[in-house]
Protein backbone atom coordinates (compact mmCIF):
# COMPACT_ATOMS: atom_id res chain seq x y z
CA UNK A 1 0.00 0.00 0.00
CA UNK A 2 1.12 3.56 -0.63
CA UNK A 3 2.41 5.10 2.60
CA UNK A 4 0.63 8.45 2.20
CA UNK A 5 -2.68 6.70 1.53
CA UNK A 6 -2.17 4.52 4.61
CA UNK A 7 -1.50 7.60 6.79
CA UNK A 8 -4.63 9.34 5.48
CA UNK A 9 -6.67 6.16 6.01
CA UNK A 10 -5.57 5.89 9.65
CA UNK A 11 -6.38 9.56 10.27
CA UNK A 12 -9.81 9.05 8.73
CA UNK A 13 -10.45 5.93 10.83
CA UNK A 14 -9.36 7.64 14.08
CA UNK A 15 -11.78 10.51 13.46
CA UNK A 16 -14.56 8.01 12.89
CA UNK A 17 -13.73 6.27 16.18
CA UNK A 18 -13.75 9.57 18.08
CA UNK A 19 -17.53 9.70 17.78
CA UNK A 20 -19.59 6.54 17.67
CA UNK A 21 -21.51 6.21 14.46
CA UNK A 22 -19.61 8.94 12.63
CA UNK A 23 -19.53 8.15 8.90
CA UNK A 24 -16.60 8.43 6.53
CA UNK A 25 -18.21 11.42 4.85
CA UNK A 26 -18.58 13.21 8.19
CA UNK A 27 -14.94 12.52 9.09
CA UNK A 28 -13.91 13.70 5.66
CA UNK A 29 -15.57 17.06 6.29
CA UNK A 30 -13.67 17.45 9.57
CA UNK A 31 -10.29 16.55 7.93
CA UNK A 32 -10.96 18.60 4.80
CA UNK A 33 -9.68 15.85 2.51
CA UNK A 34 -9.68 16.21 -1.26
CA UNK A 35 -11.90 13.91 -3.32
CA UNK A 36 -8.92 11.85 -4.57
CA UNK A 37 -7.36 11.51 -1.10
CA UNK A 38 -10.68 10.62 0.53
CA UNK A 39 -11.59 7.99 -2.07
CA UNK A 40 -8.19 6.29 -1.78
CA UNK A 41 -8.31 6.29 2.04
CA UNK A 42 -11.90 5.01 2.12
CA UNK A 43 -11.08 2.23 -0.35
CA UNK A 44 -8.13 1.14 1.79
CA UNK A 45 -10.19 1.06 5.00
CA UNK A 46 -12.80 -1.02 3.22
CA UNK A 47 -10.10 -3.40 1.95
CA UNK A 48 -8.72 -3.76 5.48
CA UNK A 49 -12.16 -4.57 6.86
CA UNK A 50 -12.20 -1.55 9.22
CA UNK A 51 -15.36 0.06 7.85
CA UNK A 52 -18.73 -1.29 6.72
CA UNK A 53 -21.57 0.18 4.66
CA UNK A 54 -24.54 1.68 6.46
CA UNK A 55 -28.01 0.21 6.13
CA UNK A 56 -28.89 2.90 3.65
CA UNK A 57 -25.76 2.02 1.71
CA UNK A 58 -24.87 5.62 0.96
CA UNK A 59 -21.81 5.84 3.22
CA UNK A 60 -19.58 3.81 5.58
CA UNK A 61 -19.13 3.59 9.36
CA UNK A 62 -16.39 2.03 11.49
CA UNK A 63 -16.71 -1.57 12.61
CA UNK A 64 -16.89 -2.36 16.34
CA UNK A 65 -13.58 -1.45 18.11
CA UNK A 66 -12.97 -5.08 19.16
CA UNK A 67 -13.47 -6.20 15.58
CA UNK A 68 -11.14 -3.46 14.34
CA UNK A 69 -8.46 -4.42 16.88
CA UNK A 70 -8.64 -8.11 15.94
CA UNK A 71 -8.46 -7.20 12.26
CA UNK A 72 -5.44 -4.92 12.73
CA UNK A 73 -3.64 -7.57 14.80
CA UNK A 74 -4.27 -10.18 12.11
CA UNK A 75 -3.00 -7.81 9.44
CA UNK A 76 0.14 -7.02 11.44
CA UNK A 77 0.84 -10.71 12.04
CA UNK A 78 0.50 -11.34 8.33
CA UNK A 79 2.87 -8.46 7.59
CA UNK A 80 5.40 -9.87 10.09
CA UNK A 81 5.23 -13.31 8.46
CA UNK A 82 5.79 -11.74 5.06
CA UNK A 83 8.76 -9.74 6.37
CA UNK A 84 10.26 -12.86 7.97
CA UNK A 85 9.90 -14.76 4.71
CA UNK A 86 11.54 -11.90 2.84
CA UNK A 87 14.33 -11.73 5.43
CA UNK A 88 15.02 -15.46 5.06
CA UNK A 89 15.20 -15.14 1.29
CA UNK A 90 17.46 -12.10 1.63
CA UNK A 91 19.66 -13.91 4.16
CA UNK A 92 20.14 -16.88 1.83
CA UNK A 93 20.96 -14.59 -1.06
CA UNK A 94 23.48 -12.65 1.03
CA UNK A 95 25.05 -15.87 2.31
CA UNK A 96 25.64 -17.03 -1.27
CA UNK A 97 27.08 -13.64 -2.18
CA UNK A 98 29.27 -13.63 0.94
CA UNK A 99 30.60 -17.15 0.35
CA UNK A 100 31.83 -16.07 -3.07
CA UNK A 101 33.01 -12.58 -2.14
CA UNK A 102 36.46 -13.34 -0.77
CA UNK A 103 37.12 -16.04 -3.35
CA UNK A 104 36.03 -13.65 -6.12
CA UNK A 105 38.30 -10.93 -4.79
CA UNK A 106 41.17 -13.40 -4.61
CA UNK A 107 40.64 -14.57 -8.20
CA UNK A 108 40.46 -11.03 -9.55
CA UNK A 109 43.63 -10.03 -7.68
CA UNK A 110 46.24 -12.35 -9.15
CA UNK A 111 49.06 -10.47 -7.43
CA UNK A 112 49.35 -10.44 -3.66
CA UNK A 113 48.06 -7.26 -2.06
CA UNK A 114 49.55 -6.20 1.26
CA UNK A 115 48.28 -3.58 3.68
CA UNK A 116 49.95 -2.59 6.95
CA UNK A 117 47.55 -2.06 9.86
CA UNK A 118 48.88 0.12 12.68
CA UNK A 119 47.37 0.30 16.16
CA UNK A 120 45.26 -2.06 18.26
CA UNK A 121 41.96 -0.43 17.25
CA UNK A 122 42.71 -0.71 13.53
CA UNK A 123 43.72 -4.36 13.87
CA UNK A 124 40.70 -5.23 16.03
CA UNK A 125 38.34 -3.61 13.50
CA UNK A 126 39.91 -5.57 10.62
CA UNK A 127 39.70 -8.87 12.52
CA UNK A 128 36.09 -8.18 13.48
CA UNK A 129 35.26 -7.57 9.83
CA UNK A 130 37.06 -10.76 8.80
CA UNK A 131 35.05 -12.78 11.34
CA UNK A 132 31.84 -11.41 9.87
CA UNK A 133 32.89 -12.01 6.25
CA UNK A 134 34.17 -15.55 6.88
CA UNK A 135 31.93 -18.17 5.30
CA UNK A 136 33.82 -21.47 5.33
CA UNK A 137 36.99 -21.68 7.43
CA UNK A 138 39.32 -19.74 9.72
CA UNK A 139 42.82 -21.01 10.53
CA UNK A 140 45.04 -19.35 13.12
CA UNK A 141 48.47 -19.68 14.78
CA UNK A 142 49.36 -17.91 18.03
CA UNK A 143 53.06 -17.81 19.01
CA UNK A 144 54.74 -15.55 21.55
CA UNK A 145 53.61 -14.79 25.06
CA UNK A 146 49.91 -15.56 25.67
CA UNK A 147 47.73 -12.49 25.14
CA UNK A 148 46.17 -10.69 28.14
CA UNK A 149 42.81 -11.97 29.30
CA UNK A 150 40.99 -8.93 27.84
CA UNK A 151 42.36 -9.53 24.35
CA UNK A 152 41.60 -13.25 24.57
CA UNK A 153 38.00 -12.42 25.48
CA UNK A 154 37.70 -10.10 22.47
CA UNK A 155 39.16 -12.84 20.29
CA UNK A 156 36.66 -15.36 21.68
CA UNK A 157 33.75 -13.04 20.86
CA UNK A 158 34.97 -12.79 17.24
CA UNK A 159 35.37 -16.56 17.08
CA UNK A 160 31.85 -17.17 18.33
CA UNK A 161 30.48 -14.76 15.71
CA UNK A 162 31.88 -17.02 12.99
CA UNK A 163 31.30 -20.39 14.69
CA UNK A 164 27.58 -19.66 15.22
CA UNK A 165 27.23 -19.30 11.45
CA UNK A 166 28.75 -22.73 10.85
CA UNK A 167 32.26 -21.57 9.95
CA UNK A 168 34.84 -24.26 10.79
CA UNK A 169 37.81 -23.13 12.85
CA UNK A 170 41.21 -24.58 13.73
CA UNK A 171 43.72 -22.89 16.04
CA UNK A 172 47.28 -23.69 17.13
CA UNK A 173 48.62 -22.25 20.39
CA UNK A 174 51.91 -22.66 22.20
CA UNK A 175 52.24 -25.18 25.02
CA UNK A 176 52.80 -22.26 27.40
CA UNK A 177 49.16 -21.27 26.84
CA UNK A 178 48.08 -24.32 28.83
CA UNK A 179 50.27 -23.31 31.77
CA UNK A 180 48.27 -20.15 32.58
CA UNK A 181 44.80 -20.28 34.21
CA UNK A 182 43.24 -17.81 31.76
CA UNK A 183 45.06 -19.57 28.92
CA UNK A 184 43.58 -22.94 29.86
CA UNK A 185 40.16 -21.33 30.18
CA UNK A 186 40.51 -19.86 26.68
CA UNK A 187 41.51 -23.21 25.20
CA UNK A 188 38.56 -24.90 26.91
CA UNK A 189 36.19 -22.19 25.63
CA UNK A 190 37.46 -22.67 22.09
CA UNK A 191 36.91 -26.44 22.25
CA UNK A 192 33.45 -26.02 23.79
CA UNK A 193 32.47 -23.60 21.02
CA UNK A 194 33.45 -26.11 18.33
CA UNK A 195 36.96 -24.97 17.42
CA UNK A 196 39.63 -27.64 16.92
CA UNK A 197 42.76 -26.84 18.93
CA UNK A 198 46.35 -28.05 18.84
CA UNK A 199 49.41 -27.12 20.92
CA UNK A 200 52.95 -26.72 19.65
CA UNK A 201 56.32 -26.05 21.21
CA UNK A 202 57.26 -23.48 18.55
CA UNK A 203 55.30 -21.55 15.93
CA UNK A 204 56.82 -19.39 13.16
CA UNK A 205 54.55 -16.32 13.37
CA UNK A 206 51.10 -15.13 14.40
CA UNK A 207 48.58 -15.64 11.60
CA UNK A 208 44.86 -15.73 10.85
CA UNK A 209 43.74 -17.12 7.47
CA UNK A 210 40.14 -16.62 6.33
CA UNK A 211 38.63 -18.75 3.55
CA UNK A 212 42.03 -19.17 1.85
CA UNK A 213 41.64 -15.63 0.53
CA UNK A 214 42.42 -13.16 3.33
CA UNK A 215 45.19 -13.33 5.92
CA UNK A 216 46.51 -11.33 8.85
CA UNK A 217 50.07 -11.75 10.15
CA UNK A 218 52.01 -10.16 12.98
CA UNK A 219 54.52 -7.45 12.05
CA UNK A 220 57.17 -5.40 13.86
CA UNK A 221 55.82 -2.57 16.07
CA UNK A 222 55.76 0.98 14.71
CA UNK A 223 56.30 3.92 17.09
CA UNK A 224 55.38 1.74 20.04
CA UNK A 225 52.15 0.52 18.43
CA UNK A 226 51.32 -3.05 17.45
CA UNK A 227 51.05 -3.72 13.74
CA UNK A 228 49.66 -6.44 11.49
CA UNK A 229 50.02 -7.23 7.82
CA UNK A 230 46.82 -7.80 5.85
CA UNK A 231 47.38 -10.00 2.78
CA UNK A 232 45.13 -10.96 -0.14
CA UNK A 233 45.86 -13.19 -3.10
CA UNK A 234 45.66 -16.92 -3.87
CA UNK A 235 49.40 -17.55 -3.99
CA UNK A 236 50.34 -16.04 -0.64
CA UNK A 237 47.25 -17.52 1.06
CA UNK A 238 48.11 -20.97 -0.29
CA UNK A 239 51.64 -20.60 1.09
CA UNK A 240 50.31 -19.58 4.49
CA UNK A 241 47.90 -22.51 4.51
CA UNK A 242 50.77 -24.90 3.81
CA UNK A 243 52.67 -23.44 6.76
CA UNK A 244 49.65 -23.87 9.00
CA UNK A 245 49.03 -27.46 7.92
CA UNK A 246 52.68 -28.35 8.64
CA UNK A 247 52.39 -26.94 12.17
CA UNK A 248 49.00 -28.62 12.64
CA UNK A 249 50.31 -32.08 11.75
CA UNK A 250 53.15 -31.69 14.26
CA UNK A 251 50.94 -30.24 16.99
CA UNK A 252 49.33 -32.11 19.87
CA UNK A 253 45.79 -32.15 21.22
CA UNK A 254 45.65 -30.16 24.49
CA UNK A 255 44.89 -32.22 27.58
CA UNK A 256 41.65 -31.80 29.49
CA UNK A 257 41.79 -29.34 32.36
CA UNK A 258 41.32 -32.24 34.79
CA UNK A 259 43.90 -34.48 33.13
CA UNK A 260 47.26 -35.18 34.67
CA UNK A 261 50.26 -33.23 33.29
CA UNK A 262 51.54 -34.59 30.04
CA UNK A 263 54.34 -37.11 30.50
CA UNK A 264 57.89 -36.42 29.47
CA UNK A 265 59.33 -37.71 26.21
CA UNK A 266 61.45 -40.83 26.66
CA UNK A 267 64.79 -40.71 24.90
CA UNK A 268 67.63 -43.21 24.60
CA UNK A 269 69.98 -43.42 27.56
CA UNK A 270 67.18 -42.97 30.13
CA UNK A 271 67.19 -39.14 29.61
CA UNK A 272 63.76 -37.55 29.78
CA UNK A 273 62.98 -34.16 28.23
CA UNK A 274 59.51 -32.72 27.89
CA UNK A 275 58.34 -31.08 24.67
CA UNK A 276 59.41 -27.56 25.58
CA UNK A 277 62.85 -28.71 26.71
CA UNK A 278 63.24 -30.58 23.42
CA UNK A 279 62.29 -27.42 21.55
CA UNK A 280 64.84 -25.40 23.55
CA UNK A 281 67.69 -27.77 22.77
CA UNK A 282 66.77 -27.79 19.07
CA UNK A 283 66.71 -24.00 18.91
CA UNK A 284 69.99 -23.76 20.78
CA UNK A 285 71.54 -26.23 18.35
CA UNK A 286 70.30 -24.03 15.48
CA UNK A 287 72.16 -21.06 16.94
CA UNK A 288 69.13 -19.12 18.18
CA UNK A 289 69.72 -16.49 20.85
CA UNK A 290 68.06 -16.62 24.27
CA UNK A 291 65.71 -13.71 23.58
CA UNK A 292 64.42 -15.19 20.34
CA UNK A 293 63.98 -18.63 21.94
CA UNK A 294 62.02 -17.13 24.83
CA UNK A 295 59.77 -15.24 22.42
CA UNK A 296 59.24 -18.32 20.27
CA UNK A 297 58.19 -20.39 23.28
CA UNK A 298 56.14 -17.62 24.89
CA UNK A 299 58.16 -17.66 28.12
CA UNK A 300 60.32 -15.14 29.98
CA UNK A 301 64.15 -15.11 29.66
CA UNK A 302 64.35 -16.08 33.34
CA UNK A 303 62.18 -19.15 32.74
CA UNK A 304 64.34 -20.05 29.75
CA UNK A 305 67.50 -19.87 31.89
CA UNK A 306 65.93 -22.21 34.45
CA UNK A 307 64.92 -24.61 31.69
CA UNK A 308 68.40 -24.52 30.17
CA UNK A 309 69.97 -25.30 33.58
CA UNK A 310 67.52 -28.19 34.02
CA UNK A 311 68.37 -29.54 30.56
CA UNK A 312 72.09 -29.42 31.29
CA UNK A 313 71.54 -31.30 34.56
CA UNK A 314 69.45 -33.98 32.85
CA UNK A 315 72.07 -34.44 30.13
CA UNK A 316 74.93 -34.31 32.67
CA UNK A 317 76.49 -31.49 30.63
CA UNK A 318 78.75 -28.72 31.93
CA UNK A 319 78.06 -26.33 29.04
CA UNK A 320 75.39 -25.60 26.50
CA UNK A 321 77.67 -26.84 23.76
CA UNK A 322 78.12 -30.15 25.52
CA UNK A 323 74.37 -30.36 26.09
CA UNK A 324 73.81 -29.84 22.36
CA UNK A 325 76.28 -32.57 21.41
CA UNK A 326 74.81 -35.02 23.90
CA UNK A 327 71.30 -34.20 22.68
CA UNK A 328 72.41 -34.98 19.13
CA UNK A 329 73.85 -38.28 20.25
CA UNK A 330 70.54 -39.08 21.93
CA UNK A 331 68.80 -38.28 18.63
CA UNK A 332 67.01 -35.25 20.09
CA UNK A 333 68.46 -32.92 17.45
CA UNK A 334 70.27 -33.39 14.16
CA UNK A 335 73.76 -31.96 14.17
CA UNK A 336 76.08 -33.00 11.32
CA UNK A 337 79.04 -34.99 12.58
CA UNK A 338 77.71 -35.47 16.09
CA UNK A 339 77.83 -39.07 17.39
CA UNK A 340 78.21 -41.04 20.56
CA UNK A 341 82.00 -41.03 20.32
CA UNK A 342 82.51 -37.29 20.39
CA UNK A 343 80.06 -36.97 23.30
CA UNK A 344 82.63 -38.58 25.58
CA UNK A 345 85.36 -36.33 24.18
CA UNK A 346 83.61 -33.10 25.12
CA UNK A 347 84.38 -31.86 28.62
Amino acid sequence: MHQETAVDAHKLFRHMLAESGRSTSAARTRLKLSDQTFEAAEALLLELGLIRPTTAGDTFVAVHPETALAQLLALEQQAIRERLTLNEELSETMAILGSNLLALQSRTESDAQLNLLIGEDSIAAALHGAAIKAQNEILSMHPGSPLPQRMLQESMERNQTALKRGVTMRAIHLNSMASLPHGRAHLAALKDAGCEVRLASVLPFRMILVDNALAYMSASPRDGQMTALEARGPDICQLLRGTFEHCWVHGTVPPDATAAPKGAVDTPGEVELDERETAVIKLLANGSKDDSIARALGISPRTLRRMTTSIMEKLDAESRFEAGVKAAALQLVDVPGANQENVHNVR
